[in-house]
């Protein structure tokens, strides 16, 4: 039992309202609460044959929300994957305020006698570094063994970049 005081801060209308729905390689969720005149939406979907690694795989979502923090009023994920023998291939965006804010993507190709490596991450926050931009290419070929290094970092006002070679 409740004393009466406390059930004065409940709303006149509480309502949820949650959807799945399965197509093909496509699963969808979608939820909605009212909670007086405030609401809370999330919509997410994923596309890929889980749990299968390989091919490619994408999770998106969507949150938007009046019930708290007035600055995270809506927000966004997607990540996206393609993964094959010779090849993967990751980007994953979230962002708030209808404006993507963090990025992140890395890329890795495996050959016969060479390995690739690119990986990018940029962010909003007020922190040193804003973007980062790291490559590598590794070369091999009887005994011989070339590899060679970028990183390219840009700070608050400034632009680094500094290249390593072996």
């Amino acid at each position: 039992m409740f004393p009466l005081f406390q059930l004065k801060n409940l709303p006149a209308l509480i309502e949820m309202r949650t959807q799945y729905e399965k197509r093909h390689k496509t699963v969808a969720l979608e939820h909605k609460t009212i909670w007086g005149r405030k609401e809370l939406d999330l919509a997410a979907s994923y596309t890929g044959l889980f749990p299968k690694l390989s091919g490619g795989h994408e999770i998106t979502g969507e949150f938007s929300q009046s019930l708290f923090l007035a600055a995270l009023r809506q927000t966004n994920v997607s990540i996206g994957i393609e993964h094959s023998d010779n090849s993967h291939q990751d980007h994953v965006v979230l962002g708030w305020n209808t404006k993507n804010q963090v990025n992140l993507s890395s890329s890795l190709k495996i050959g016969k006698e060479r390995l690739y490596y690119r990986a990018s991450f940029s962010q909003p926050f007020n922190f040193a570094i804003k973007e980062m931009e790291l490559s590598s290419l590794s070369e091999w070929k009887n005994d011989l063994y070339n590899q060679k290094v970028n990183k390219c970092a840009h700070k608050k006002s400034e632009r680094k970049r500094e290249r390593y070679d072996r």
